[in-house]
């Protein structure tokens, strides 16, 4: 390694340091008074497989330069897939066996992380775990095809791997505040649990109160009573700033509920949680919007002489529903099979279902109403039961006006906004017309806005002409409501219902059995999943799952890291 000044710098002491992984791996001192350069040994296999830091700074421990490099070669590991098929057919049964060598050939026991996916137009995956592990973590913007970088480790890639590190600007460890010339804020204490931290506000002024008792509910949902009953209670005072928190172990979505009280009363205040921690939408920049569909060559879709909407080729029915039986048979139901004579429709008839779907579909926004009445709490906003107050909220293009009598209307984009009920015509009344009004917010589940004229015209008075409704509204608001029974009664004052999130449940990946073939097109792209399956002693693991209805040449990704830190991977 080589250090050398200019002629301008004053000579001084320098340390070095190189860090990798957040840890240090070599210090020294070393004098530097004359502008000639000065070369000493590093022993680049002391340091870890990677991304490593060398820094220069001065006695008072600034940073003086710095620069990465990429240490060592990758040990990986060599992963091989068979297929029981060189082609599939739809709904067909799969069986791929993996295969985990290390570089001198011996069988490898580690856990993989397999995903096989129906790659028609899939774009172009462009990372691996050796990719996002050795090198994009420790790398900050877009790289083109970071994989072709660990391709070969000849000279041309080691210059490139060098270059690539020297134009990128970010480190992520700050040297400054290792060495203790920046005062390091810790904002976070290390989580004990499932946290959550709040404040009790005024209801009018917003100003926090001290002092206060909070007292905190947790029940777990579920439709079977004896799930629901577990239950967790707490008491909770609140701090010279108004602030609370406490600490639960939960799994799942929780319901919860707090309370305010002082001194034994119920007081009307507001409690705004901290949990609003959703990013602030940005643009794609143009290095991410360069994508890549697989070409032809890769057989993973239709040919190019097919129609671009054909993806399954045409079946003849008979044969199709005698495979059908015979699925049945061999489950022994073959007495439930009833053969239908042929039903000619010479009329369409307007579906509902078929309505709401072109509704949803032709939207522009949807709206869980609960989850946005608790963001807006979280907020520190107050709706009370004004639906006009919580799309104002929900949507900065809604805003009021009043009429000469008094009576206040909604408007959208300089338009009035029609409301519609469970998807029922509105008529031009004023009963009807503001019918809405009369609905509690947690009686609303959902809310879809349209501004489509043809969803307009569907669900307007029909005495308007569609260039009558075009010139009087600006959008639809589609108001999907609770059935009676599910409405949840509003807390009383002092009270807030909400939920709890708590560690995510295991789940398993959706695998149909299709040994009975299915009435319906099945267009998954995710065939199968499996994040953590062990190879046997042989280095051998095998899965078996089903196929969907169009696709023939799956893609598979396979992904493992055994206890050593030796990385392996398939595309």
């Amino acid at each position: 390694m080589t250090v050398q000044k200019n002629a301008r710098t004053p000579g001084s002491m320098l340390g070095m340091a190189v860090i990798g992984g957040g840890q240090l791996y070599h210090f020294s001192m070393l004098t530097v008074t004359r502008s000639r350069p000065v070369r000493f040994g590093l022993d680049k296999r002391d340091l870890p497989v990677g991304v490593a830091q060398v820094v220069w700074f001065d006695p008072s421990g600034r940073l003086v330069a710095d620069r990465l490099i990429f240490a060592g070669q990758p040990d990986t590991l060599s992963v091989a897939v068979r297929s029981d098929k060189a082609a599939y057919q739809p709904y067909d049964s799969i069986r791929l066996d993996v295969e985990v060598r290390d570089a001198e050939g011996r069988p490898v026991q580690a856990p993989l992380s397999v995903s096989v996916r129906d790659g028609w137009q899939e774009m172009e995956n462009r990372h691996s775990l050796l990719t996002d592990l050795l090198l994009m973590s420790d790398i900050k913007g877009y790289v083109h095809r970071p994989a072709w970088y660990f391709e070969s480790g000849d000279l041309a890639h080691r210059r490139a791997l060098d270059e690539l590190l020297m134009v990128q600007g970010w480190r992520r460890y700050d040297w400054e505040s290792m060495a203790g010339v920046r005062l390091f804020d810790l904002k976070y204490l290390p989580e004990q649990g499932i946290e959550l931290h709040g404040t009790v506000v005024s209801m009018v002024r917003s100003k926090p109160r001290a002092g206060v008792e909070v007292s905190s509910f947790l029940s777990s949902p579920g439709e079977d009573p004896e799930v629901g009953r577990q239950q967790s209670f707490g008491l909770f005072t609140t701090d010279s700033l108004g602030r609370f928190s406490f600490v639960s172990q939960i799994e799942g979505k929780w319901n919860l509920i707090l309370a305010v009280t002082k001194e034994g009363k119920k007081k009307d205040h507001r409690i705004v949680l901290d949990r609003v921690f959703a990013p602030a939408p940005r643009m794609y920049s143009l290095a991410e919007m360069q994508v890549r569909v697989p070409g032809e060559e890769q057989k993973v879709g239709p040919s190019a002489d097919e129609p671009a909407d054909t993806v399954q080729v045409e079946e003849d029915y008979n044969l199709f529903l005698q495979a059908y039986e015979d699925s049945l048979r061999r489950l022994g139901i073959d007495e439930k099979i009833h053969h239908l004579d042929e039903v000619e429709v010479k009329a369409r008839k307007r579906d509902k279902a078929s309505d709401v779907y072109q509704a949803r579909t032709k939207s522009i926004a949807y709206y869980d109403v609960a989850s946005e009445m608790d963001d807006i709490q979280d907020r520190n906003g107050f709706v009370g039961d004004d639906i006009h107050e919580l799309m104002r909220n929900m949507n900065p293009d809604f805003y009021t006006q009043f009429s000469p009598s008094g009576e206040e209307y909604l408007f959208y984009k300089g338009r009035l906004a029609l409301f519609v009920i469970n998807y029922e015509r509105t008529r031009h009344e004023e009963m009807d017309f503001n019918k809405y009004r009369s609905l509690t917010l947690e009686s609303i589940k959902s809310i879809y806005i349209s501004e489509d004229l043809g969803t307009m015209c569907r669900y307007a008075d029909p005495r308007f002409t569609p260039m009558n409704i075009d010139k009087l509204y600006g959008c639809v608001v589609l108001i999907e409501t609770k059935p009676e029974g599910e409405i949840p009664a509003k807390g009383a004052k002092g009270v807030r219902k909400t939920w709890l999130e708590g560690y995510s449940k295991v789940k398993e990946f959706y695998s149909p059995d299709y040994r009975v073939l299915p009435r319906e097109e099945d267009y998954r792209r995710t065939l199968y999943w499996q994040p953590e399956l062990m190879t046997d002693e042989q280095g051998c693991a095998t899965v078996r799952f089903f196929n969907n209805s169009r696709c023939r040449y799956p893609r598979v990704t396979v992904n493992v890291l055994d206890s050593d830190g030796r990385i392996g991977s398939l595309e």
